[in-house]
């Protein structure tokens, strides 16, 4: 059974199909900021210092990395991506 804090890599890779391995650090990226953004907004709103001291920061999820898919577009063409397909087959090595 996978904890709920657990990254599904097989749903991750297929939802990155067509990423590049800039595409996926760029979106790794992303789903790191999403973590951040939400530790910020608790920074800003907290009134007081002793509140700081139980700030507890959030590990990155599966919803996380899936609205960095989102924001972050494969840099790969696709079409260009069936054109090399198409050569491969044809003039590519065994």
């Amino acid at each position: 059974m996978i904890a709920s804090n657990e990254l599904r890599f097989k749903r991750l890779n297929k939802e990155m199909e067509g990423y590049s391995g800039s595409d996926v650090r760029l979106a790794c990226k992303e789903a790191a900021m999403c973590a951040m953004r939400k530790a910020f907004t608790a920074l800003e709103t907290t009134k007081k210092s002793s509140e700081l001291e139980t700030l507890d920061l959030d590990v990155l999820t599966n919803a996380d990395v899936l609205k960095a898919v989102v924001r972050t577009k494969p840099s790969t063409c696709h079409s260009l991506l069936d054109r090399y397909r198409v050569w491969h087959k044809e003039f590519g090595s065994a």
